[in-house]
């Protein structure tokens, strides 16, 4: 059921658990909770930012930072949440943080075969700049490299 957006809250994620349910349905990995304990773990250069509905986890982000550049490791929207701004509403937090921290590039990956989430950040101003064949498991599946200049 879709719900009718008033107000989403960007915070900072406290917890692992609140977001692992949704997880769990958009990616494919088996092992999602060891890859979240190590971006957990990575307090110091990780940002974690998720967004919230009446309450609920509706989406979060996953970003770490080395020198000037930023990479966004997990991005998720609760699928009844989805084409309802969430998205659009955690990425500009991200890119905020981004101009704070001085980064001047923010990388993602996304899998070949996700042309819903290519298309999407198409139109936040990524560009899609190469293939890295073979990165993703089960199934195994090539990523799309791509990446946004940040603006200071």
């Amino acid at each position: 059921m879709r719900h009718k957006i008033k107000k989403i809250v960007i915070s900072y994620i406290l917890s692992i658990c609140c977001i692992l349910s949704f997880t769990i349905g958009s990616f494919k990995s088996h092992n999602v909770y060891a890859s979240y304990s190590r971006y957990i773990t990575a307090r110091s250069l990780t940002v974690r930012k998720k967004a919230s509905i009446k309450g609920k986890v509706a989406g979060y982000c996953i970003v770490y930072f080395v020198l000037d550049e930023g990479e966004i490791a997990r991005i998720a929207v609760d699928t009844s949440c989805r084409r309802q701004g969430v998205g659009c509403k955690i990425l500009n937090q991200v890119n905020q943080i981004c101009v704070e921290k001085g980064i001047t590039r923010l990388m993602l990956d996304v899998r070949e075969s996700n042309e819903s989430a290519r298309k999407f950040y198409l139109s936040y101003g990524f560009q899609e700049d190469g293939i890295r064949k073979n990165f993703y498991d089960m199934p195994k599946e090539h990523a799309v490299l791509m990446s946004k200049d940040i603006a200071q």
